[in-house]
């Protein structure tokens, strides 16, 4: 009874040991969210890692990102791909033809509305009216077959992609990302990174578990050995 006491009770309180202490590892790097004082002297650890170190945090996830995840170069290189080209020249071809008819409309309306007349002369009126619509209708069919040619609309597509990478540049990413991150919650961070890598930590505190269970094992086998000597 005794030795399978001392080979069952030193793994099992070794893999609970790793396990809690992981957990509590994985729990300081939030909390506490605030810094507590006795006597005027701040209390070690706290706050938690990140909530201590959050703006340098967030400078460091804002350089990351604008460097590696949205330089100009991952953006020119996503830009130049065959779907985005169409979805550019899709949003184009919509934008114009609008226009267009928004334009064309306006003028029939406008000639319609000048039409109005019911004098001896209306006859001859809506006669010149008609012809002013015909008029109006082939100019805007020519401007569109135009505008809207495949040339001109490569054209258009190739200078939006261009200027693409530098309009994002402009928008300055960096600031950007770190002013989000300093302006979150610590709660809402918290709940953020837990969730995102949630089983990587669950994983975490196992493997804590299992190594207090190999240190155990270990400790048995030594006490063993000790105990027979």
């Amino acid at each position: 009874m005794n030795t399978f006491l001392l080979w069952l009770v030193p793994p099992a309180a070794g893999a609970a040991i790793g396990y809690i202490t992981n957990a509590l590892a994985v729990k300081m790097l939030f909390r506490p969210l605030r810094a507590y004082h006795i006597g005027g002297r701040r209390l070690p650890f706290t706050p938690g890692i990140i909530p201590r170190n959050r703006h340098k945090l967030a400078i460091n996830i804002a350089a990351m990102v604008e460097k590696q995840l949205l330089s100009s170069e991952v953006i020119k290189a996503r830009c130049d791909t065959p779907e985005f080209r169409a979805m550019v020249e899709n949003t184009l071809v919509h934008i114009i033809e609008n226009m267009i008819k928004t334009y064309a409309d306006k003028l029939e309306s406008e000639i319609g509305a000048s039409a109005q007349d019911n004098s001896f002369f209306s006859f001859f009126n809506t006669s010149a009216q008609t012809i002013k619509k015909s008029v109006a209708l082939f100019l805007f069919e020519s401007l569109k077959r135009q505008v809207l040619s495949q040339k001109q609309i490569d054209a258009f597509t190739d200078t939006i992609i261009e200027e693409i990478p530098e309009l994002v540049v402009s928008l300055d990413i960096q600031t950007t990302v770190r002013e989000q991150i300093d302006a979150m919650e610590l709660r809402d961070v918290e709940r953020i990174v837990l969730s995102v890598m949630a089983d990587q930590l669950t994983w975490i505190n196992i493997f804590g578990a299992l190594l207090g269970a190999i240190i155990g094992v270990f400790e048995a086998l030594l006490t063993t050995v000790l105990f027979r000597q």
